[in-house]
C-alpha cells in the first residue's frame, strides 16, 4: 500500500473509531435530532455500531480477507486528512473549464431510500 493510502486509512480508523465512541455512547439514549437525520430507528444506531464493531475485531484477528474488507469501507468513507483534502482542491482548481462538480449528484429525498438499499446491497455483494 502506498504511504499516501495507508495515511488515509489510518486517519479514517482514528475518526471512525471517535465517532463509533460517540455512537455507543449514545445507544441506550440516542440523540433525537441524529436519529431523524439518518433516518434511523434506535435499533438501527444499535446494529450500525455493532455492525461496525464485529467488522473492526474481524479485521484485527489477523483475518486478511475481514481486514481488506474493513480497510475497503474506511477507504470508501472518504476521510481524509486535512493536508491532503486541500491539496486535491488546489489541484481540481487549476483544471481550466473543469471546475463544476457534475459527476456527484445526492439523489432526491423521494428516491433516497432506495438509493441507500441499493448501496446496502451492493456493499454486500462486493463483500462476498
Amino acid at each position: 500500500m502506498l504511504k499516501r493510502d495507508e495515511e488515509i486509512v489510518e486517519h479514517a480508523k482514528k475518526k471512525t473509531d471517535l465517532i463509533l465512541q460517540r455512537l455507543a455512547e449514545q445507544q441506550h439514549d440516542p440523540d433525537p435530532e441524529l436519529l431523524r437525520k439518518m433516518k434511523w430507528t434506535k435499533d438501527d444506531l444499535k446494529d450500525f455500531v455493532n455492525r461496525w464493531d464485529e467488522m473492526k475485531k474481524r479485521a484485527e484477528s489477523g483475518d486478511e480477507k475481514s481486514a481488506r474488507k474493513y480497510e475497503r469501507h474506511l477507504k470508501s468513507l472518504n476521510l481524509r486528512p486535512k493536508n491532503q483534502r486541500n491539496s486535491v482542491k488546489q489541484n481540481q482548481g487549476d483544471i481550466r473549464g473543469l471546475n463544476q462538480d457534475g459527476g456527484v449528484t445526492k439523489p432526491s429525498d423521494d428516491l433516497l431510500p432506495d438509493y441507500n438499499s441499493f448501496m446496502k446491497d451492493l456493499n454486500r455483494v462486493r463483500d462476498n
